[in-house]
């Protein structure tokens, strides 16, 4: 059996979790065998249970960058220095830089703003191509909080969650 998630799944549902088991909510999992990715990258951590099964461990570096949560600077010069391992971007500095400098953003916009109590979880992923041409990073930020409309309406009349969204990216 397999089944695919992307990061960013795995990150909402890690912020999810925290949040779910803050008020006292406990995961029951089926169908264990169809998680590996999760587990391997530390979902099992965020929902409270134990890893449901032997997952083999892979070198992470430069291939992926598996769940964390990221509450300080600290936190984040460690994920931005991960991120450029991953990138394959250490002979690229301007690259680098600028990378870094947009997810520095992102996250720093997901702790000032969420108003989350776990901070900001986040994941990343290099897709080389072998299956497909297609050759990317999947990079994921997510957390528990407010929304991006009930912080986007202190400042400007949205009616609806996209158009907060659309707002924000402006």
């Amino acid at each position: 059996a397999y089944c695919h998630v992307q990061p960013w799944a795995l990150a909402a549902l890690a912020a999810w979790g925290l949040e779910f088991r803050r008020i006292g909510g406990e995961f029951k999992v089926e169908n264990v065998i169809r998680a590996q990715y999760g587990w391997r990258l530390g979902l099992a951590s965020y929902l409270g249970i134990e890893t449901p099964m032997q997952v083999t461990e892979h070198e992470e570096s430069g291939r992926f960058v598996p769940l964390r949560t990221v509450r300080t600077s600290e936190d984040l010069a460690e994920l931005l220095a991960n991120l450029v391992t991953l990138l394959h971007l250490s002979s690229e500095p301007e690259i680098a830089k600028a990378v870094q400098y947009a997810m520095s953003e992102m996250v720093r916009n997901t702790l000032e703003h969420s108003k989350s109590r776990h901070g900001a979880i986040v994941a990343a992923q290099l897709y080389a191509g072998k299956a497909s041409p297609r050759r990317y990073v999947s990079i994921a930020v997510a957390d528990a909080g407010i929304g991006v409309r009930a912080t986007i309406q202190r400042n400007y009349k949205v009616a609806s969650h996209s158009e907060a969204l659309l707002k924000a990216i402006q």
